[in-house]
């Protein structure tokens, strides 16, 4: 397949894991295709939720290449251990604004309460969240439904400065464990706003990168 000698060197991408019950997991990883369109791809101890995997579904691969954004779809072949999958690689797209919606996860603050509620009040939730320029996902006390509408302020201090604000309608509620946790999309939001998470989260994965490459003797 053309495109997959890249991978004949190592190569530091992100993965969309398919999971039961319709998830996804989002992971940074190492590919490598010693056999293509075979690919081999290695995970942090710990990190590969080899019980939840849903082998029926295709994966895709995010990565960058030749000054672009590539998306490989791929199809999961075997676990070849508790920190590697082998997968085959199906096709291939160029995308000009993937990072727009490359989500990170990082530790930041939120803020936040329902849209057109009177007397509402904010709730507020510091930790870990998952975040792109496009929405967010992060714990609650309180159930949500699809459709509900939240005003957000978000901010952190690491590696970044971030301050945005905005509205999300919730896209996505569901359980943890014990744990709520409540999925937006950002519907209306100044784009100065927009682009300081976008920047945000590119320096998460450029630190989450650096990370990859020295546990992986890479660099």
């Amino acid at each position: 397949m053309n495109g997959l000698e890249k991978f004949k060197n190592f190569i530091i991408a992100r993965i969309f894991l398919p999971l039961w019950e319709e998830d996804i997991q989002e992971l940074d990883c190492v590919v490598h295709a010693p056999n293509p369109p075979q690919l081999e791809v290695t995970f942090l101890p710990g990190q590969l939720p080899k019980a939840g995997l849903d082998m029926q579904r295709n994966c895709k691969l995010f990565y960058q290449a030749d000054g672009q954004n590539h998306i490989l779809n791929t199809s999961i072949l075997s676990v070849l251990s508790s920190e590697k999958l082998l997968l085959e690689a199906k096709k291939a797209k160029i995308f000009q604004h993937v990072r727009e919606y490359f989500r990170v996860d990082a530790v930041a603050r939120v803020r936040y309460e329902r849209v057109a509620v009177e007397g509402g009040v904010f709730q507020e939730y510091e930790g870990l969240i998952n975040i792109s320029g496009g929405g967010i996902r992060f714990p609650v006390e309180e159930p949500f439904s699809l459709k509900q509408k939240l005003f957000l302020e978000i901010s952190s201090g690491q590696p970044v400065l971030l301050h945005a604000a905005g509205v999300g309608e919730v896209v996505r509620a569901q359980n943890f464990g014990r744990k709520k946790f409540v999925a937006l999309k950002f519907i209306e939001m100044e784009r100065k706003d927009q682009e300081n998470i976008i920047s945000f989260c590119m320096a998460v994965q450029r630190d989450e990168l650096r990370t990859r490459v020295r546990v992986s003797g890479l660099g």
